[in-house]
Parts: C-alpha cells; structure tokens; sequence
C-alpha cells in the first residue's frame, strides 16, 4: 500500500481485501516433508484442518496445532498424530521440552473435556469432588468450595477462635459453627483475603467469579429481581424437601446452579443465618475494606449485591476460566 514497512519485520505485508496463503496440504503430505525446520508452518486440509507448526527439530519433527490460545477440540485431543515423534516424555507437570509441553497441553484439553462431559468429576487438591453446570456462556460449579489448600499446596489456615477472626488481614476458612458436620452439605466459609490470594483457591482452569462475572449469570436469568428463584435449591427445612427455611419464596433452581444457605461468620466472628440466606464471594474490591459478594433470601426471589467487610466468612463457588 505504499506505507513504509515496519522495522521489526523482514517481510511486511499490508492489505485491506486480501490475505496471504500459507502452503495447505493434506496430513500425509505433510508427514512426508523431509527435514522440517523448526517453526515450519503450513495449512493441513483434511482431518483436523488447521495451521500446524514444527515445535520440534528438523531430524525430529513435533507437528502442533496452532489454537490461537484456545484449547483444540476433542478430536484434535485424539488423533493418532498426536505423538511426541519417538521424543522422550520426561516432566509434564513443568514441561520445558516441547513434547512435554505439548504432552500437558492435549492432557489438560482432554481432562477439561471429560469434566464438561460430566465422564469425569472435577476435584479440587484435597481431592474434593464438585459437579458442574453450563448456565448461559458460563460454567459454575453446583455446591460450594470445601478445599482446605490453595491451588499450590500451601495450607489456608483454619481460624476457630473469635480473636483472631476479628483481627485477620488474611486468607482464612472455617466452619459454620466451628463444626465439620456443615461442610459436606454447605462447605467451608471463606474470608475475602483468601479469595484474593494469588495462589488461587478453585482448581486449575477455575477461578472465583469476579463481580461482572456474577452480574452476567444474574442478567442471564432474569436481572436481580427474579434470579434467585432460578438459582435458589427447592424445598423447605420445616417440610423435609429442602434446606432453606420456610416459605423459600419462588425457588425452583431452574438454573442447575442449586444454591444453599450457608449462613456467614460476620467480621465480629460471630454465626449467623444457616439456613435462611446464602451469601457468596465476588472476586473483585470495593475498597481496601470491603469487597462485592452476592445474597440470596429464604423470603425473596431476588439476589442481592453487597459490598461486605472482607473479613466475613463466606461461601464461595467456582467458575470456568
């Protein structure tokens, strides 16, 4: 277009109705090219089509699939192709070699298939087990987070004593009550400083929900005056059908997302509202106090939004990255 090239670039070109044609071939021709260099990139037509590259060495080829940062889909996962072309396979868990590296990458596609698939349960790294549920463009976990560790290993502290809830300024979780007998069925309580904690709570490819996050799943079903009655579990404690107290207004847990009552540990360390309002942890600050969470009601259909002291212990779910 006449414009001068950019310095970086050996080659530059510039177009606004046209593009520029990589080689495309099938995969056999492909396999059969002898001495690929390192970065070679062409187009493969047949099964899987894509643009696929040399991760490997010219005397041993690793043919990739470019994704774009997406992961490829089950069938990419797998071909019969995808092999490490006779290379060793020494350390997935933190690959460096291209063959581990591309080794992890289809190991985690095809986990994360199998979990969407419900083949396999999702676990957490005390082995925790959680279902899922696809609600609009989102994936959220069906019951709340009962993991005593970050993503990492390390331990997140268990607070009983009053004290020192009060005066924490980070991660921590307790039971409702200081009584294991409520985690099963409403998990552990979390404060936001866990929430917040880089080394991640929910399992790989998971996160806690950030505020817009939470917003999309509430506009989704309704806007906030009626989500709840799609995201609420149904039934009532007093007629032995549920576990929200009488009447839960409207719930029918449309939605799959079976919300439950877990109460709170309120920032003065003290228990309150098992079984008669659910509150749940938002990723995201409203001041260097405070952070946003979303409340759900015994009596009403509607889920409110709160910014809340972050020392409050909360439930918190999970939500695909």
């Amino acid at each position: 277009d006449g414009s001068a090239p950019d310095n970086s670039a050996m080659l530059d070109v510039k177009s606004i109705n046209s593009g520029v044609l990589i080689p495309r071939m099938s995969q056999a021709q492909r396999e059969a090219i002898d001495t690929p260099a390192t970065g070679l990139l062409v187009f493969q037509l047949d099964e899987a089509a894509g643009f696929y590259y040399n991760a490997g060495t010219p005397g041993e080829p690793l043919w990739m699939l470019l994704s774009g940062g997406i992961l490829p889909g089950l069938g990419v996962v797998l071909l019969e192709d995808n092999n490490a072309g006779g290379l060793q396979i020494k350390n997935i868990a933190d690959p460096s070699a291209p063959q581990d590296a591309a080794t992890k990458a289809y190991v985690d596609a095809l986990q994360e298939y199998l979990v969407e698939a419900g083949v396999i349960p999702l676990r957490d790294i005390d082995g925790n087990v959680y279902s899922t549920v696809n609600i609009g463009t989102q994936t959220w976990t069906v019951e709340n987070l009962r993991v005593s560790r970050y993503a990492n290993g390390d331990p997140v502290p268990n607070v009983t004593a009053g004290n020192d809830w009060i005066n924490l300024t980070s991660g921590a979780w307790c039971w409702f009550y200081n009584d294991s007998q409520y985690e099963d069925v409403y998990g552990k309580l979390y404060n936001w400083y866990v929430v917040n904690d880089p080394r991640a709570l929910c399992p790989a490819g998971w996160h806690v929900p950030a505020d817009n996050e939470w917003q999309t799943l509430v506009d989704f079903l309704g806007g906030w005056e009626v989500a709840g009655a799609k995201l609420k579990s149904a039934g009532t404690l007093e007629a032995g059908t549920g576990l929200w107290a009488s009447p839960n207004t409207g719930a029918n847990n449309e939605s799959g997302f079976t919300a439950l009552p877990g109460g709170m540990r309120d920032s003065d360390s003290q228990f309150h509202f098992l079984n008669s309002i659910g509150h749940w942890w938002s990723s995201t600050e409203l001041t260097p106090e405070a952070a946003w969470e979303r409340v759900m009601y015994y009596d009403g259909i509607h889920v409110a939004r709160h910014g809340f002291d972050k020392r409050r212990g909360f439930s918190v779910r999970c939500i695909k990255d």
